[in-house]
Protein backbone atom coordinates (compact mmCIF):
# COMPACT_ATOMS: atom_id res chain seq x y z
CA UNK A 1 0.00 0.00 0.00
CA UNK A 2 0.93 3.63 0.11
CA UNK A 3 2.47 3.92 3.59
CA UNK A 4 4.09 0.50 3.98
CA UNK A 5 7.44 1.86 2.80
CA UNK A 6 7.33 4.61 5.41
CA UNK A 7 6.37 2.14 8.14
CA UNK A 8 9.10 -0.27 7.08
CA UNK A 9 11.73 2.46 7.21
CA UNK A 10 10.59 3.67 10.63
CA UNK A 11 9.68 0.33 12.21
CA UNK A 12 12.64 0.27 14.61
CA UNK A 13 11.86 3.77 15.89
CA UNK A 14 8.17 2.96 16.27
CA UNK A 15 8.87 -0.24 18.20
CA UNK A 16 11.50 1.39 20.39
CA UNK A 17 9.28 4.31 21.31
CA UNK A 18 6.36 1.98 22.01
CA UNK A 19 8.44 -0.23 24.31
CA UNK A 20 10.03 2.71 26.12
CA UNK A 21 6.75 4.52 26.65
CA UNK A 22 5.15 1.32 27.96
CA UNK A 23 8.01 0.83 30.42
CA UNK A 24 7.76 4.44 31.59
CA UNK A 25 4.00 4.16 32.11
CA UNK A 26 4.43 0.93 34.10
CA UNK A 27 7.17 2.45 36.25
CA UNK A 28 5.21 5.62 36.99
CA UNK A 29 2.05 3.65 37.73
CA UNK A 30 3.93 1.40 40.15
CA UNK A 31 5.57 4.37 41.84
CA UNK A 32 2.26 6.19 42.28
CA UNK A 33 0.64 3.01 43.60
CA UNK A 34 3.39 2.56 46.18
CA UNK A 35 3.17 6.19 47.26
CA UNK A 36 -0.59 6.12 47.67
CA UNK A 37 -0.52 2.76 49.45
CA UNK A 38 2.07 4.00 52.00
CA UNK A 39 0.00 7.12 52.68
CA UNK A 40 -3.12 5.04 53.38
CA UNK A 41 -1.41 2.78 55.92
Amino acid sequence: MLYFDVLKNELAAILLSSVLSTMIVLAVTGWVYQKTKKENE
